[in-house]
């Protein structure tokens, strides 16, 4: 036969638990009481202890610290949720600052790679009118050279012609015509 336990054994067996670090389960207690008492009492006699513990703690003294408290706790959420978000709005405003700084200077790195595209091309289109020049006045000079150098040997014919007419006519200087 299973001996009768009173709650407030019950009581002192769920602090010896609780004070040695142990969880006071039903079984934990049913041992620390010696398996004494049955089951079904040991859960009612628990559970009248759990219900006095919590009706001691709803007190209008304690509901009302806890409100305070919890205020407190609330107010002081809120000011460090404001000191975060006004920090975040301070970093999105330096980034959206970065940003359109960065902008501006893509849009001059644009405006300066398109001019430095539209030299190139005004470079490339005068490059090529020189080329065109300076293969045309080569080309002439070519021409002129070689109409030149056709003269010249010209000259250089007719002046043999005329050295070789006139070869056989001159003398050297004092040298006298000898007759036969």
């Amino acid at each position: 036969m299973k001996q009768v336990i009173t709650k407030e054994e019950v009581a002192k067996a769920i602090e010896s638990l609780t004070t040695q670090g142990k969880r006071p389960t039903l079984a934990a207690t049913h041992a620390a009481l010696n398996h004494r008492g049955s089951m079904s009492t040991l859960v009612r006699l628990k559970s009248e202890l759990q219900t006095a513990a919590r009706s001691a703690n709803d007190s209008p003294e304690g509901l009302n610290a806890f409100r305070q408290t919890w205020a407190m706790a609330v107010a002081e959420g809120r000011q460090q949720q404001e000191v975060v978000v006004a920090e975040l709005r301070e970093g999105v405003g330096a980034v959206a600052a970065e940003n359109e700084r960065l902008e501006g200077l893509l849009v001059a790195a644009q405006n300066r790679s398109r001019e430095l595209d539209e030299a190139r091309s005004r470079a490339g289109l005068g490059l090529r009118e020189l080329e065109a020049r300076a293969q045309a006045e080569l080309d002439k000079t070519r021409l002129a050279v070689a109409g030149a150098n056709a003269k010249a040997a010209e000259a250089l014919e007719c002046l043999a012609e005329t050295h070789k007419r006139h070869a056989n006519q001159w003398q050297p200087c004092g040298q006298s015509e000898m007759t036969p």
